[in-house]
């Protein structure tokens, strides 16, 4: 298959996945009205939206909250407030959304594999089960639009892309390629504090085999410091609102209990 796929016709079978991929969930979405209730994550995108702050997660006056990150609920919010909360508009638009960060997913996994030196048939037939069989179609087709959880794993992927690509390159990494790794890590972190802890942990052990201790020295404290500037704020805004200076999550905590504990 390889000797007969030219580049052109690969792009082509891709653009074809990716769009029945997209009508799929689009028409998910459409047969159940593109109904809009995600839980915490949307009621706290219409409180922005109308001015109550990143608050009332379960109910009118429900006060504010550090529970929910301001990543994906925000972006929610700015298209609320453009377009209105029960306006088609802002519906399809958010869907256009989140049936992009599922696309982008799916593509750095494709680029990735092919890194890591899988053949051509494999990675295409995976690339066409994840477009065609809906295995994931309620996180697509309506989490994505309020929750992290597709901008989580397009950065995730997409850091350790980089940290395999480093890896192949030995010690040639200038410092903006350097810099865009950092830059990954931190947000990831940020969005989600376990996958980017993890993705951290390989990319100190691929810099370790890899690069010089000055670089490793750069590269992490960039990293901190971008970190540093997304956290900062938002602590002190929970500082402010909540009295704790929370870091990230709130329930960070009792999410991994219950994320991996088949009791709870």
């Amino acid at each position: 298959m390889a000797t007969v796929m030219t580049p052109r016709r690969l792009q082509v079978v891709m653009a074809v996945l990716i769009a029945i991929a997209i009508i799929e969930r689009f028409a998910w979405a459409l047969r159940r009205g593109l109904v809009s209730q995600a839980g915490e994550a949307h009621q706290v995108a219409i409180a922005f939206a109308e001015g109550r702050g990143f608050s009332d997660p379960y109910f009118f006056g429900s006060e504010p909250i550090a529970h929910l990150l301001p990543t994906q609920p925000l972006l929610a919010a700015f298209v609320y407030s453009a377009f209105g909360t029960q306006s088609i508009a802002s519906k399809i638009l958010l869907q256009t959304i989140s049936c992009g960060w599922m696309t982008a997913g799916y593509l750095l996994f494709f680029r990735m594999f092919k890194r890591l030196g899988v053949p051509l048939v494999p990675r295409l037939a995976a690339f066409a089960f994840l477009c065609v069989i809906p295995l994931f179609m309620g996180p697509e087709s309506l989490d994505f639009r309020y929750w992290e959880g597709g901008l989580a794993v397009v950065l995730a992927i997409a850091t350790l892309d980089r940290i395999v690509r480093f890896d192949s390159m030995g010690a040639n990494a200038c410092f903006a390629a350097r810099l865009d790794l950092a830059a990954l890590l931190a947000a990831t972190v940020f969005v989600n504090a376990a996958v980017g802890l993890g993705l951290g942990l390989c990319a100190v052990i691929m810099a370790s085999r890899r690069w010089t201790m000055r670089r490793r020295l750069e590269t992490g404290a960039v990293s901190a410091v971008l970190l540093a500037m997304m956290v900062v704020p938002w602590a002190l805004r929970n500082d402010a609102v909540l009295g704790k200076p929370v870091l990230l999550r709130s329930n960070a905590a009792l999410e991994l209990s219950v994320a991996n504990n088949d009791i709870v």
